[in-house]
């Protein structure tokens, strides 16, 4: 997934790209134009790369490993905060949602969990 930052590509199965519009597929092939064909990035590009299958309950996990050198010289409330705000986003996720693997999460999950935010800021400023 990393390596499809620097090409500012999300990672999508192959099932995806060839179910979803053909100028997707080929903005991502125009992209792959500058990259040596043996990189790893073409068929994680394409989708057709092993992904993990880590949960959305091990994200806060993952993202405390990843993001380790932001963590770097902040005091034990400032990492507190930062941890938490992750474990909030993964609670509230699975409340909603599940405890999906990440690349299983559809355009659907994504709807139902913005609309749950949206239903939540809407009861607060009636309140």
């Amino acid at each position: 997934m990393a390596l499809l930052d620097d090409l500012q590509l999300p990672y999508v199965p192959i099932d995806g790209l060839l179910a979803g519009p053909l100028e997707e597929l080929v903005k991502r092939i125009e992209k792959l134009a500058v990259i040596p064909t043996d990189s790893p990035v073409v068929p994680a590009a394409l989708g057709a790369c092993e992904v993990p299958h880590a949960k959305i309950l091990d994200m806060p996990t993952i993202m405390q490993e990843r993001w380790q050198h932001k963590l770097k010289g902040k005091h034990k409330d400032q990492k507190r905060q930062w941890r938490n705000r992750y474990k909030h986003a993964e609670r509230i996720f699975t409340e909603v949602v599940s405890n999906k693997n990440m690349h299983e999460i559809t355009e659907d999950d994504a709807r139902r969990y913005n609309n749950h935010w949206q239903a939540t800021e809407v009861r607060q400023l009636i309140r």
